[in-house]
C-alpha cells in the first residue's frame, strides 16, 4: 500500500517547543544587552556637546584677553563634536530595525507577519507557537546581526542596519566625541593661558 505524506506539518512535540522557547529567550537576552548598551553609548553623546559649549562660552566671555587663533581652533573643535555627536545618535533604533524586517517581506503567504500587521486578530490566520517562536527567532537573529570577536569602528555616514552595528556606531561616536571634547579644552587652556 502507497502511502503518501500530509501536506500538513506534523505539530511540534513538546521538546521542539521547549528547545525553540529556549533559544528565543536567549536571543531575547542578547537583544536587550544590546539595546542597553546603545542606550548607553547615545545618552553620553547628548551632554559632552552642552558642557563643550558652556566652557567655551565661559573662556570666550570671562577669559583675559584669549587668543583669537585657539579661541577659532576651540570653536571649530566644538562645531565638529556637535555635528559627530548628532550624525552619529542619528541611528535607527530597534523599533526602526524590526519595523525594516517586517516592511521588507511584505508575503501575506507568512502567517506569522500577517499576524503581526493586522490591526485586528483574525482567528483564521493565528499561527502556531512554533511558528511563531521560528519566526521571531529569524528576525531576531537578523536584527541582533552576526556575532562578532572584536568592536569595529563605524564612521557616521556608515549604515547601522543590525544591533551590532548600532552598537559599534554608537560607541566609535563616543570616541570620536569625546576626543574632540579633549581638543576644545586643550584649545582652550592654550587661547586662556598664551
Amino acid at each position: 500500500m502507497h502511502t503518501t505524506q500530509s501536506a500538513v506539518t506534523p505539530p511540534a512535540s513538546n521538546d521542539d517547543l521547549a528547545t525553540l522557547k529556549a533559544y528565543h529567550e536567549r536571543l531575547i537576552r542578547e537583544r536587550d544587552r544590546l539595546r542597553d548598551a546603545r542606550g548607553s553609548f547615545s545618552r553620553q553623546l547628548g551632554p559632552t556637546p552642552a558642557s563643550a559649549g558652556i566652557s567655551t562660552a565661559l573662556v570666550a566671555a570671562f577669559g583675559s584677553h584669549p587668543k583669537t587663533v585657539f579661541m577659532a581652533l576651540a570653536l571649530a573643535s566644538l562645531f565638529l563634536l556637535v555635528v559627530s555627536g548628532l550624525w552619529y545618535d542619528g541611528k535607527p533604533a530597534y523599533r526602526h530595525l524590526f519595523a525594516k524586517r517586517l516592511a521588507c517581506q511584505q508575503s501575506e503567504r507568512n502567517t506569522v507577519d500577517a499576524f503581526m500587521r493586522a490591526r485586528h486578530v483574525d482567528m483564521s490566520r493565528v499561527p502556531t507557537p512554533e511558528q511563531w517562536y521560528a519566526r521571531m527567532i529569524e528576525l531576531e537573529s537578523s536584527i541582533i546581526g552576526e556575532l562578532r570577536e572584536h568592536n569595529s569602528l563605524m564612521w557616521p555616514w556608515q549604515q547601522v542596519d543590525t544591533l551590532q552595528a548600532g552598537v559599534d556606531a554608537e560607541r566609535t561616536g563616543v570616541r570620536a566625541v569625546q576626543a574632540l571634547w579633549l581638543l576644545v579644552i586643550v584649545f582652550l587652556v592654550l587661547a586662556a593661558t598664551t
